[in-house]
């Protein structure tokens, strides 16, 4: 199931050893902005970030990935909203070695 939130700054973190990972979301009319940040879930250090602007003409399934250096990280996704604005979540895939 599809799950949104509409509070500007909610956030969902996940923790895992992985080389990548796939955020699994929508674009579309009201559609806010999805920062991704990944840090190393043991020392705290940055690895790496990406910010999207998912709003758009029309509807579609989009997916956002980023690749790092195997490690154990902490992946956070914040909604950056303006008022009426969503933020769709479909998933999250998760790429081990």
């Amino acid at each position: 199931s599809v799950e949104f939130t509409d509070l500007d700054g909610s956030y969902l973190d996940f923790t895992d050893r992985v080389r990548a990972v796939c955020i699994h979301t929508f674009r579309g009319l009201d559609a806010g902005t999805m920062k991704i940040t990944v840090e190393n879930a043991e020392t705290g250090a940055f690895v790496t970030s990406k910010t999207i602007d998912l709003n758009s003409s029309g509807w579609s399934s989009f997916g956002v990935s980023l690749t790092f250096p195997l490690q154990v990280v902490k992946i956070r996704v914040e909604a950056e909203l303006d008022p009426g604005e969503r933020l769709y979540f479909d998933g999250v895939t998760f790429f081990p070695s």
